[in-house]
């Protein structure tokens, strides 16, 4: 019994740290699927909030907020135009960091904007093309209601088909990412 209570205490530890820590700050970005544990509570289309709204279903969910974004490994992109700016520095972190924080490693992600438009990201695609979960730009947060609160950015292609195929994929005013 004794060694059994060590044993216990000396994983404790171990247990505690795996949890996901709640959102000390109002949430940017709602991870929201089949889970392994999450921050938030899961979520059907009867909610009466904004997932409810747009018939989300999801058994757990994981809520980010700026500072546990900004704690990710951060990507810089730079592009030529985007939106109304030009030669604009898109920061934020790896798309692929936000899902290995949320326990949605080798899944595919749906990124969702406040719309409803959504697509499906395959996870090669996530760990190859390495996009960024854009949540500034030239050092400034994205805005609700533009391009905020953040934005799924590739960064630029050589190949022309690639690059028209990935524009499809980049998706504006991101506020869940959907986990299969």
């Amino acid at each position: 019994m004794r060694i059994l209570t060590v044993l216990l205490l000396l994983l404790l530890p171990f247990t505690v740290a795996a949890e996901m820590t709640a959102p000390g700050d109002r949430v940017i970005v709602t991870v929201g699927g089949d889970l392994p544990s999450g921050n938030m509570p899961a979520g059907t289309e009867d909610d009466a909030n904004f997932f409810g709204y747009l018939d989300l279903n999801f058994a757990a969910a994981v809520g980010f907020d700026d500072a546990m974004l900004a704690g990710l490994d951060q990507g810089r992109i730079t592009l030529p135009k985007f939106g109304p700016w030009t030669d604009v520095s898109l920061t934020g972190p790896y798309l692929s960091s936000v899902m290995y924080a949320a326990g949605a490693d080798e899944r595919t992600a749906l990124p969702m904007a406040l719309d409803g438009y959504q697509v499906e990201i395959p996870w090669d695609n996530i760990t190859g093309l390495r996009p960024i979960l854009a949540t500034h730009a030239n050092g400034r947060p994205l805005a609700l209601g533009g391009f905020g609160p953040a934005a799924v950015i590739y960064p630029p292609q050589k190949d022309a088909a690639l690059q028209e195929e990935l524009e499809a994929l980049q998706v504006w005013a991101v506020v869940f990412i959907g986990v299969e």
